[in-house]
């Protein structure tokens, strides 16, 4: 019936899981209380975030050496900014700058043409002349009589940054694909899109690192124990610390179940996300936790159970002989990752929770109540294949 009762409580926790949403943005890396994040929103509320942090659209003729001065290359370039104003982050022409599209409107080459020979100084009279002059002049790769690249600058209605900007990059990236030329490439440039590459590129191995870790923790347990049914059981109940942790962080700082507390490290972010950095960073480190304590204990209990003891002894003993360490380990513990729910990064602040939390279901639920459990359907097989002498003790001859 426990073991049904704490099953109940941690599985619907643990499925909210796969609802993770982690996130480059700068409110969850800049401390909430500096100068610097102050700034940041004041500049970004005025100028939009887009603007703040820009991309660039490169169109480069390098390839069939053409230049980016003819209709055919404006036609080109047109065309895929018109796709990609299709897209809720870019959603007008107004997204976009530069010598093809200018305040909102497609440029002629024809006006094209017009504004070059007026030119940018104040002697040309035609003020749209001699920005379009301007933007040619600074955004050619090679300003001589040949230009074969230039960029256009565009701004997203939304902080790059968020799960919402970084949605555009697949999507401008899946209609840039789409836009085939024989003569252009296309490239998306911009920091935003810097940094979305390398987070991804981590997830992309985060899989990997998972089935290493476990490999590795049933190989070596295994090889510790001499049993196969150990390590099976550590696997479990430390995924079951890990997706119970996970789990609840979505709940909390994305769905704001604690927003109610008015407590600020518990509270949802501004964009309702997680940082990346704190699942990658957490996933390790709450393993070898976990690992710690199980060891510790299942030590204490097979010392036991190799004295003479039957099972159920032998895990009785065990965890009276380690209760007392385990607990005040995992008090310091919390103690100690607790301290950064303090900090005003809430990037720190989510580590904190992953780490903390763990530390107490670990050690208040896990290794107190689950393993003993779990060894008790187990029973003799506990140890499987390794060969124990046979019982003739029980906990009343302690």
């Amino acid at each position: 019936i426990c073991i049904v009762i704490i099953l109940s409580f941690l599985i619907p926790i643990i499925s909210f899981f796969p609802e993770t949403i982690h996130s480059i943005g700068f409110d969850l890396i800049i401390p909430d209380d500096s100068i610097a994040y102050d700034t940041f929103l004041e500049l970004s509320e005025v100028f939009g975030y887009g603007t703040m942090s820009p991309y660039s659209l490169i169109f480069d003729g390098t390839k069939s050496n053409s230049k980016i001065e003819t209709a055919e290359a404006f036609k080109f370039m047109q065309d895929t900014i018109s796709q990609l104003a299709t897209l809720k982050q870019t959603p007008s022409l107004e997204s976009f700058s530069g010598i093809a599209v200018f305040d909102g409107v497609s440029v002629p080459f024809n006006l094209y043409q017009d504004a070059i020979e007026c030119g940018s100084s104040t002697s040309c009279e035609n003020e749209m002349y001699r920005t379009i002059s301007y933007l040619a002049e600074n955004d050619a790769n090679s300003p001589g009589d040949y230009p074969i690249a230039t960029k256009i600058v565009t701004a997203l209605n939304v902080d790059p940054y968020t799960p919402e900007g970084t949605g555009w990059i697949e999507d401008a990236r899946d209609i840039l694909d789409s836009m085939s030329s024989n003569k252009y490439d296309v490239h998306l440039q911009g920091s935003a899109s810097v940094v979305y590459d390398v987070v991804e590129t981590v997830y992309d191995s985060f899989p990997l690192m998972i089935t290493i870790t476990t490999l590795t923790v049933f190989i070596l347990m295994g090889l510790f124990f001499r049993s196969i049914v150990v390590p099976l059981r550590s696997i479990i109940t430390i995924g079951l610390t890990e997706g119970f942790v996970f789990g609840l962080a979505v709940l909390i700082y994305q769905h704001g179940m604690l927003d109610w507390t008015g407590i600020r490290c518990f509270g949802s972010t501004l964009h309702g996300d997680i940082s990346w950095l704190a699942p990658v960073m957490s996933f390790s480190v709450i393993v070898g936790l976990g690992l710690d304590y199980d060891v510790f204990l299942i030590s204490r209990i097979l010392e036991y159970r190799e004295k003479g003891y039957n099972d159920e002894s032998a895990v009785l003993i065990g965890l009276y002989k380690t209760g007392g360490i385990i607990t005040a380990a995992g008090i310091i513990m919390t103690l100690a990752f607790g301290g950064l729910l303090l900090s005003h990064t809430i990037t720190l602040n989510q580590w904190a929770f992953y780490l903390s939390t763990a530390v107490l279901l670990d050690t208040f639920v896990i290794r107190t109540v689950v393993v003993p459990i779990l060894m008790g359907f187990t029973g003799k097989y506990s140890w499987w294949p390794r060969k124990l002498v046979d019982p003739t003790k029980d906990v009343s001859q302690l």
